[in-house]
């Protein structure tokens, strides 16, 4: 019985190497195209706010706190009133995840959670929720129409 001649060698097809190498070249001719200012980078959305000086059709400073059990009141800091409560095991994991999110900054901070959230919703359509005490700015229609419209119902 003759044997076979066997090659554990492993190449990668010229194509391949090709590919890669254009997707290379072309990412570090874009990054610097953007950096020596041949390219411009788009503005977010607070920064084109803040240029054409528009201002909020609506806005509403709210408070989020958590309940013992898994609920979540949410508060109109202005009026005291309670805009809505989510009860635990009710679906509402976009708003529970944002203000865990907003939440995890400011207990590093040490701030309480009844400092206000305003939330805003701008000319452009666009709704935004603004930590008024870190800074920190959350575009809500980033995230499609039905996590959009969980907020957006808690400025009616």
């Amino acid at each position: 019985m003759s044997a076979v001649p066997h090659n554990h060698e492993q190449s990668i097809p010229k194509g391949a190497l090709w590919f890669i190498a254009i997707v290379v070249i072309f990412t570090m001719m874009s990054a610097g195209a953007v950096r020596l200012g041949y390219a411009s980078v788009s503005a977010s959305p607070v920064l084109l706010r803040q240029a054409e000086h528009l201002k909020p059709l609506v806005t509403r400073d709210l408070s989020f706190v958590d309940q013992k059990g898994g609920g979540l009141t949410i508060t109109d800091i202005g009026t005291g009133k309670t805009v809505e409560t989510i009860e635990p095991g009710v679906p509402s994991g976009f708003i529970r995840g944002v203000m865990r999110s907003m939440g995890r900054e400011r207990r590093m901070r040490h701030v309480g959670p009844r400092a206000a959230f305003r939330l805003s919703s701008w000319p452009d359509g666009e709704l935004s929720l603004t930590d008024t005490f870190t800074g920190r700015i959350i575009e809500l229609n980033s995230f499609g129409p039905d996590n959009r419209a969980s907020f957006a119902r808690l400025l009616k």
